[in-house]
């Protein structure tokens, strides 16, 4: 069982689409604190896609993302994702050249797997903003050639 199931599970039974919750009732449907940087550093609520940290996993994968985080007043707004509208390929299709402008699929497919890449770096690196205050970057050096 993972560390988070505990809130999946009372999110995944919930019947209204948003709990507003302070961190003292996530505390409660856990069972056990929030560790410290949920109280320091909004990154920590955030809703990365793919690897990322085991909370994330949990409310994610039954269908919830988080908003509105105050880390004043100690509170974080879950909202239930709404499924994406179906469409046909030949919808996505024409609705992806028309926004891009490119018509051969060949070099909208390499396009549009740029983009998603992309969108997954951006949002990785967001999600781990704010999270080292105290980094210092190294300097990087090359070798001379």
């Amino acid at each position: 069982m993972a560390r988070y199931d505990a809130l999946a599970q009372f999110l995944d039974k919930q019947s209204a689409p948003v709990w507003q919750a302070n961190f003292d009732d996530i505390e409660n449907v856990l069972g056990f604190p929030l560790p410290a940087s949920a109280h320091r550093y909004s990154a920590w609520w955030a809703n990365q896609r793919g690897a990322g940290h085991s909370q994330v996993r949990g409310w994610r994968d039954v269908g919830w993302r988080t908003s509105d985080v105050d880390l004043y007043r100690k509170s974080v707004k879950f909202e239930r994702e709404l499924p994406a509208p179906e469409m046909s390929s030949s919808d996505i299709w024409k609705r992806a050249q028309a926004s891009t402008g490119i018509f051969d699929r060949d070099v909208l497919i390499v396009e549009g797997l740029k983009a998603l890449i992309a969108r997954d770096a951006a949002t990785i690196l967001m999600g781990l903003g704010g999270t080292m205050p105290d980094l210092t970057v190294p300097v990087r050096e090359r070798p001379i050639s």
